[in-house]
């Protein structure tokens, strides 16, 4: 549904668009080829995402529209490698053409017949060509469209034929008033190249990767390592201005696949991303009697709190060992990814020992143990209370309901990983000086890489809560006060998910709030606060402004009553 909506057709192969369509190529967002030379202003290209009148940072930061005329392009098109002994491949092309019609289903207010849309299928015949050294002459696609051809380069290599091909528009813009100039874009348009009889002559892009020999030594290896994470991926072809997709053969007995059989292109790429599920006792032995249970370890004693947490530490240098020891089967296909495979591992112990110096530091240090169990506090009273409120807002529940029936472990739970993340931080979070955030070559960012909806926040509102609680603790550092102070900024660049996180931060804010309230002599007489900025047209920028917005609002008070 949403590809029929993004791309199109949204209907029928011969669909009619509403009449109110000025233009065809104002209602898909995505797959055409204008004519050639064509630009398009920037009011016409999107007319919903106009600016709201904000500058810069205080503006809209995700605004799509260019700042000037932007051309659409005339061109698509994909590079892939056929086998060597290939001597033939078969393009075939079709795309759907709009043409201002009569009619006969739409009307308009007077009773005529309405002026519409009508889209008319291009299906073009195969082409074959022969595989040859050069360039591909420009090729006719279909007989009624001269101006549309196919075009592009082949030539040998070590491991086959590279062949480069594009769909190109060379119809020319038609320039009178009362032309119907959208009867020259191309909508929809594919390209699909296969063998002869559908054999798979497609082979894998071996050699088509970046002179690693000419990146600077991050860049290196960062490329190293994808490259051995990604070893079982196959890529058979590349897409220029658009994305593309590989029909596979049917791999031998568990191997993965080296052949493909067709290639095409893709104006919307999907791909299924594997669900992401956290490991427990079921998948690893060495995590029984681990709890993630945020109310458990709050309130364990500490031998026992130390000793689930240690469950960690082992499950993961037992998984470490497991990784390293692929380096040994064959199956992993591991061949010329070694070094980066060996730094990899390297890359994980250290992070086994960061995960290992935070259960020692909540064993050996009170404060960074009062804080670790105010940080599950807070966040298992978050947790329950933030899902209350949304059954309260589905009319699941009322609030006379209460959350008690909400606060049971599978709702008050960490995810491994997620606490794995927060372990690792506490020592650098606890100690100003530690070398994780001070050392000149060896201080760490850590970045969490994880799908939509993984649990991501949850873990950073947890580093939020015992920043937070250690600063109380801590009291005066170098002279500053823990009780004042920005603890925690927060930057995302989408409005909508900055109002979203604020939501969930203040969440946070408020448990930890109640904490205080109830033990103020331990945690301060200072309120946690938390505060938001999206912009001077929605808050105050200086001072002078925020005492200006107070007397506007004190003034329209006064005035209502």
């Amino acid at each position: 549904m949403v590809i029929r909506d993004l791309l199109g057709p949204a209907g029928v192969p011969d669909e009619e668009l509403n009449q109110y369509e000025d233009h065809a190529y104002q209602r898909y967002l995505v797959g055409m080829l204008a004519p050639k030379d064509k630009d398009v202003d920037r009011g016409t290209l999107d007319e919903l995402a106009a600016s709201d009148g904000d500058e810069g940072e205080e503006g809209t930061p995700d605004s799509g529209v260019p700042a000037g005329s932007t051309y659409f392009p005339s061109s698509m098109g994909m590079s892939f490698v056929v086998a060597a002994d290939t001597t033939e491949i078969v393009v075939e092309a079709d795309w759907g053409q709009y043409i201002r019609i009569k009619s006969a289903m739409q009307h308009k207010k007077d009773g005529n017949q309405a002026n519409v849309w009508k889209r008319t299928p291009v299906i073009g015949p195969p082409l074959n060509l022969t595989l040859q050294d050069g360039g591909i002459a420009p090729q006719v696609l279909h007989s009624d469209h001269p101006l549309v051809f196919l075009q592009g380069r082949m030539r040998p290599t070590g491991d086959g034929w590279v062949v480069t091909l594009f769909m190109v528009n060379q119809q020319e813009e038609r320039k009178g008033r009362n032309q119907p100039k959208d009867e020259v874009w191309l909508f929809q348009p594919k390209l699909r190249v296969h063998g002869t009889g559908q054999a798979p002559i497609f082979v894998q892009r071996k050699n088509a990767k970046a002179d690693l020999s000419r990146m600077d030594p991050l860049t290196r290896e960062e490329t190293e390592t994808l490259d051995m994470l990604y070893r079982h991926q196959r890529e058979f072809a590349v897409g220029h201005g658009i994305s593309v997709h590989a029909t596979t053969a049917e791999p031998l007995e568990g191997a993965p696949t080296e052949r493909a059989v067709m290639v095409e292109t893709e104006w919307v790429p999907k791909f299924d991303v594997p669900q992401q599920t956290p490991r427990s006792a079921n998948d690893d032995e060495n995590l029984a009697g681990l709890t993630m249970d945020m109310k458990a370890l709050c309130e364990l004693p500490q031998d026992g709190l130390i000793a689930s947490l240690r469950h960690i530490e082992t499950a993961y240098r037992v998984w470490i060992n497991a990784e390293e020891g692929k380096l040994q089967l064959p199956m992993e296909r591991l061949a010329g990814h070694e070094e980066a495979a060996r730094r990899a591992v390297k890359n994980c112990r250290r992070a086994l020992e960061r995960v290992k110096a935070g259960v020692s530091l909540i064993e050996s240090n009170p404060l960074a143990e009062e804080a670790f169990r105010f940080a599950n506090r807070a966040m298992w009273q978050q947790r329950i209370h933030s899902i209350f409120a949304r059954k309260v807002r589905k009319k699941e529940l009322t609030v006379e309901d209460g959350v008690t029936s909400l606060d049971v472990p599978k709702n008050r739970s960490w995810r491994l990983f997620q606490m794995a993340f927060v372990l690792l931080n506490l020592p650098s979070l606890t100690d100003l000086h530690h070398p994780d955030r001070s050392h000149e070559t060896d201080a760490v960012a850590d970045l969490l890489w994880f799908a939509t909806g993984g649990g991501k926040t949850e873990a950073y509102l947890g580093l939020t809560a015992y920043t937070l609680a250690l600063r109380r603790l801590q009291g005066d550092i170098e002279g500053r006060r823990g009780d004042h102070g920005i603890a925690v900024l927060m930057r995302y660049t989408l409005r909508l998910l900055t109002l979203q996180q604020f939501q969930r931060a203040a969440a946070l804010m408020c448990a930890c709030e109640t904490i205080r309230r109830d033990d103020a002599a331990k945690w301060g007489e200072t309120p946690f606060r938390l505060g938001l900025w999206v912009g001077n047209k929605t808050t105050p920028n200086t001072l002078s402004a925020a005492a200006n917005s107070l007397r506007q609002r004190n003034v329209g008070r006064k005035s209502l009553e």
